[in-house]
C-alpha cells in the first residue's frame, strides 16, 4: 500500500514541490465540504447509515417532557451540525449567502430519512424526497470557523407537499432536554446557555437563517402522500385522518375554515381522536406560512409580465 502511495505521490512531488503539496492537503482539509462529490457524500451518508448499519426502532408518535408536556414527534426536530470553511466564506469573511443550500440538503434528507426511515423500509423501491421550492431568510450574517446546527422539522404538509423548516442556530445555543428517537443519548435539565450575541435566549437573537423547502416524495414517478408514509410509520393512525391527510389546501378559505383544528378523521375515537386533533391544529397552524410558499408556483406567470412572448424587450445581455 504505501508502495503505491509513493509511486503516487512522487510524481505529485516533483511537479508541485513539497511545500506546495502541503499547502494543497491543508486546504483540502480545511474545505472538504466543497470537494468534489463531498456534498453526494453528506446527502447519502445519513441514509445509509440509518437504513444499513444503525437501524434505530421507530419513536413513539408522541412523548412526554420531562415538563409533563406532550410532544408529537411528527413535528420534532432533528439536529444536523455543520462548519463554516475557508471555501464558503465571501468578501466579508462571512459565510457566502449562495452556500446555504448546499447544508439544507443534507439536514432535510438526514431529517426525513430518519423520521420516516420505519416507513421507507415499507416500499420496494427508494424513495426519493424531491425539492420543489427552497425560500432562505437571513437574519444574521455567520462568521468565519464557526459551528452551526441546522434545526428541521415538518412545518405542514398538503395532499402532495411536504413542507419543512429549517433554521440556522449557534451551535450550543439550545440545550435539548429530551431525544425520541435516541434514548440513550445524554440530554440537559439545566438553564439554556446565553446567546454570544447579546440577545439573551430570544430565538431572534440565535437564529443566522430560516429556510422553507417544499418537498414532494416519489416512488419512481409515481407521488407518495405525505399521510400514507406517515401512516406507515405510525406518525398518523390508519384510516381516514380527516384534515390532517392534508385534502385540497392552499386556498385562503381552506386555512381559514381549517385553522382551528377541531376537524379530525371519522372512525376514530378517544386518543386517537385527539391526537389527531392535535395534529391538526399544528399542521393547520404551520399552514399559514407554509401557503405563502405554496403561493409562489404563480411566480413563472410574471416571466410574461411585460410581454416577453410576444415583443420581448430586454436591458442587455451579458456573459
Amino acid at each position: 500500500m504505501f508502495s503505491f502511495l509513493n509511486s503516487f505521490l512522487d510524481p505529485v512531488v516533483s511537479v508541485l514541490g513539497r511545500p506546495l503539496l502541503i499547502a494543497t492537503l491543508i486546504h483540502a482539509a480545511l474545505n472538504y465540504k466543497i470537494l468534489p462529490f463531498a456534498w453526494h457524500i453528506r446527502v447519502f451518508y445519513g441514509y445509509f447509515r440509518y437504513n444499513y448499519f444503525n437501524k434505530q426502532p421507530g419513536g413513539p408518535a408522541k412523548t412526554l417532557t420531562p415538563s409533563g408536556r406532550e410532544s408529537l414527534t411528527i413535528f420534532e426536530s432533528t439536529i444536523y451540525t455543520t462548519a463554516t470553511p475557508p471555501g464558503e466564506l465571501d468578501f466579508n469573511l462571512h459565510k457566502s449567502n449562495s452556500t446555504y443550500f448546499s447544508d439544507i440538503d443534507p439536514a432535510r434528507t438526514w431529517h426525513l430519512y430518519i423520521l420516516f426511515r420505519i416507513g421507507l423500509m415499507k416500499y420496494k423501491t427508494l424513495i426519493v424526497p424531491v425539492v420543489g421550492s427552497i425560500t432562505c431568510t437571513y437574519k444574521r450574517e455567520i462568521p468565519h470557523f464557526v459551528n452551526v446546527e441546522i434545526w428541521t422539522r415538518i412545518l405542514s404538509w398538503d395532499a402532495k407537499w411536504i413542507y419543512v423548516i429549517s433554521h440556522f442556530v449557534e451551535a450550543g445555543a439550545v440545550k435539548p432536554v429530551l431525544y425520541t428517537a435516541q434514548p440513550g443519548k445524554k440530554a440537559t435539565t439545566g438553564p439554556k446557555k446565553e446567546s454570544g450575541t447579546g440577545k439573551g435566549k430570544h430565538p431572534a437573537g440565535i437564529i443566522y437563517a430560516t429556510c422553507i423547502q417544499k418537498v414532494v416524495l416519489k416512488e419512481g414517478r409515481r407521488t407518495v402522500p405525505p399521510v400514507q408514509l406517515m401512516q406507515e410509520c405510525g406518525l398518523l393512525p390508519a384510516g381516514d385522518v380527516g384534515y390532517a391527510g392534508g385534502g385540497v389546501l392552499g386556498r385562503e378559505a381552506d386555512v381559514k375554515s381549517r385553522g382551528s383544528g377541531k376537524a379530525s378523521g371519522s372512525g376514530h375515537d378517544g386518543d386517537d381522536a385527539r391526537y389527531l386533533e392535535r395534529v391538526e391544529e399544528r399542521r393547520a397552524k404551520g399552514w399559514v406560512l407554509a401557503s405563502h410558499v405554496a403561493a409562489l408556483d404563480d411566480a413563472a406567470s410574471w416571466f410574461n409580465e411585460d410581454g416577453v412572448e410576444e415583443e420581448p424587450v430586454v436591458y442587455g445581455q451579458y456573459a
